[in-house]
């Protein structure tokens, strides 16, 4: 990781602006035409070794109204190394993608990935449709090319499809900023690791102080006013993350972990069904995970979180 944290900071804050203001693919008019003011959540698990993959669906979920842009809906930006696409059925329309990148795809990369096949869960978040739609999921070739390597027709009207159980808050929740409707907004979630009940003041003045040099810092600053922010008090059994090479292990909430393929500092979690279980409280764009530790590290996967 020879990029500096800063310059980063400085990409995905370009690429959120862009993503959320720069496309004009998809009016209001058609989110009318084919979706609900709701979100659907797909959970897959993704699965396979250096070199072979596959997908199976886990559940699919109705959440909260959906938070994204009403009048973006085909990502331009072609970046990551994954893109799901969402056909209506009906129409054979294409009315929805997203680029983003993949844990389980970084540790193709390892050594481990050649011996031994390994399942990562993994999310899709879009609009909820009105009617029947095809998602489809394409991976990046060589030469930069996508190719479909999964497809899973969705009903939403099927009631066995669609879990739509309504979850009560769990947490409390911290707004930081709030500088509109989230449809019109870049919407981000703070959530902490590592913090027990008691560390409830410090987790509020660490999120307080992220988000004050965050936005004190370009190109952040230069566009406060198109963010809102909001923090999550998820409390953990124990204060601090586990450090494996350290013989350190902790009871947390979203159990994140220094050492992540070997590299001491790179934090990531692999309890992604944990995670959008919590965030889905609030609505949001993209996800900040706080550590309560003391060892330097952090880490990030595009379009799924930063630690």
């Amino acid at each position: 990781m020879s990029i500096s944290y800063r310059r980063y900071a400085e990409i995905v804050g370009l690429s959120m602006i862009l993503f959320c203001a720069a496309s004009t693919n998809l009016s209001a008019q058609s989110f009318d035409r084919y979706f609900i003011d709701k979100t659907m959540r797909v959970d897959v698990y993704h699965t396979g070794m250096k070199g072979t993959e596959s997908f199976a669906l886990d559940q699919v979920y109705q959440e909260g109204p959906w938070p994204g842009s009403k009048h973006n809906l085909l990502d331009t930006l072609n970046l990551g190394e994954y893109l799901f696409r969402v056909y209506d059925l009906p129409s054979n329309a294409l009315i929805f993608t997203h680029g983003y990148s993949t844990m389980f795809n970084e540790w193709q990369t390892t050594d481990e990935a050649v011996s031994a096949p390994r399942t990562f869960h993994e999310t899709e978040r879009f609009p909820f449709p009105r009617g029947k739609v095809q998602l489809i999921i394409s991976k990046r070739d060589r030469q930069m090319i996508f190719h479909e390597i999964y497809s899973v027709m969705i009903d939403p009207n099927e009631p066995s499809v669609v879990n739509r159980e309504q979850k009560r808050l769990a947490y409390d929740v911290i707004t930081l900023m709030n500088n509109g409707a989230p449809s019109e907004k870049v919407d981000l979630v703070i959530v902490g690791d590592g913090y027990r009940k008691a560390d409830m003041e410090k987790f509020r003045t660490d999120a307080k102080h992220f988000n004050d040099v965050m936005f004190s810092t370009s190109p952040f600053k230069e566009h406060r006013g198109d963010f809102n922010v909001r923090a999550i008090e998820v409390a953990s059994q124990d204060s601090g993350i586990d450090k494996p090479d350290a013989n350190v292990w902790k009871s947390t909430a979203l159990g994140t972990r220094y050492n992540t393929f070997g590299s001491a500092r790179y934090v990531l979690t692999e309890e992604n069904k944990e995670l959008r279980d919590i965030i889905d409280e609030v609505p949001y764009d993209f996800v900040l995970i706080l550590l309560n530790d003391n060892r330097y590290g952090g880490g990030g996967i595009y379009n799924l979180y930063t630690t």
